[in-house]
């Protein structure tokens, strides 16, 4: 596809009472369901810090701002630093490359252009930037509809992550997951494998 019908823009102050409205009508049944009552100066206060990080972009379809996202591509990184088992310290080693997965942590759509594919353009769109990478997730375990979404474009839970508040999904092709979670455990096959 050579031109987007969807674009990534900067955060503007002018748009917030939009998309907290946005954020509100998406997310407030989740929320109550596992942390109680909505007040909505507290979450509004809450959506103002969170949005104005810099790593929020609101998303903008054919000229309408429609909703916001949190995305963090992947990326590889060398680790130089190893744990030797043996003397307990941190010895100097060749670097070990690692890959650390491209991280959706937010997506939120306004309900009224719900149902016209904006959501499965984007995550098409970030699945084919992310070949090399895995996409990792989190959604509400009562959000169903996200869950179907990122189903059937080939998310699969992973079970291991995955709590009463929410469900940790992920997307894989041509990557192995090496996050931070079992970020541990590949240092040690390593350390293992440079010992034999």
């Amino acid at each position: 596809m050579d031109e987007k019908l969807y674009e990534f823009v900067e955060f503007k102050e002018a748009y917030l009472e939009y998309l907290f409205k946005i954020h509100k009508e998406n997310f407030e049944e989740y929320f109550c369901a596992h942390y109680g009552k909505w007040e909505d100066k507290r979450q509004f206060r809450s959506f103002k810090k969170m949005v104005s990080s810099g790593n929020y972009k609101m998303i903008k379809y054919k000229g309408q701002i429609v909703g916001m996202i949190n995305y963090q591509p992947g990326f590889n990184f060398k680790e130089a630093l190893i744990y030797n088992l043996t003397t307990k310290e941190v010895d100097k080693k060749p670097p070990y490359e690692m890959v650390r997965p491209a991280i959706l942590r937010y997506l939120n759509i306004d309900k009224n252009y719900h149902g016209k594919g904006i959501g499965t353009l984007i995550l098409r769109d970030i699945i084919r930037e992310c070949k090399d990478y895995a996409i990792t997730l989190k959604v509400y375990r009562e959000n169903l509809l996200a869950q179907q979404l990122y189903k059937r474009l080939g998310f699969i839970e992973d079970e291991i992550m995955t709590d009463d508040t929410y469900v940790s999904m992920h997307y894989t092709k041509t990557a192995r997951i090496v996050g931070y979670r079992n970020w541990h455990i590949e240092k040690q096959k390593y350390i293992e494998e440079e010992q034999q």
